[in-house]
């Protein structure tokens, strides 16, 4: 429980986990149980990779954090009612305080970012108010750049268990 809140996964309502069809992105599947899978026996054989791969209890938590907010991210929705030339459109639905908690970012960076687009023009900054569709765009691209450099700095930080340097170096003089 201590950890699932420490993610902002727990239901402050209820004190009890989300289920799977509370989260956006996961609902899109409608499959939440698989017959003959286990998740927490296969969430226990996650951490204890961890633990096999020598990953710190700092970059465990890293990861947990950005799925924590990529799931979050999902839930954003946006409502054009007060939208204008110079207003943007307005949060409609999620918690934007645990996404920028997730991410460690100012709440307010995250919502200036999230409605609209900002450019910069012979020096000078111009920011225009983004429609729902372009806000929907962009938390959607937002969390595919997250999922992304995360599946990537995974790939790279498990390279250099299974490959560590020194073996990089080794083979590299071989092929020489």
């Amino acid at each position: 429980q201590k950890e699932l809140s420490s993610f902002n996964l727990l239901n402050p309502k209820t004190n009890q986990p989300y289920t799977p069809d509370f989260f956006e992105y996961l609902k899109k599947s409608q499959c939440y149980n698989v017959p003959k899978i286990n998740d927490k026996e296969l969430f226990s054989e996650v951490l204890a990779s961890f633990t096999k791969t020598s990953f710190t209890h700092l970059e465990i938590k890293a990861i947990f954090r950005i799925l924590s907010a990529i799931l979050h991210i999902g839930n954003l929705s946006f409502d054009a009612e007060k939208l204008t030339d110079t207003s943007p459109c307005t949060l409609k639905s999620g918690d934007l305080v645990s996404i920028a908690q997730m991410l460690s970012v100012p709440e307010n960076a995250l919502q200036k970012a999230l409605v609209f687009k900002t450019r910069e023009i012979q020096g000078q900054t111009i920011e225009s108010p983004h429609p729902v569709s372009e806000c929907n765009a962009v938390r959607d691209s937002l969390s595919k750049f997250l999922y992304e450099k995360l599946f990537n700095w995974l790939v790279k930080r498990l390279n250099l268990v299974i490959f560590p340097p020194e073996e990089v170096s080794n083979l590299r003089k071989v092929r020489k």
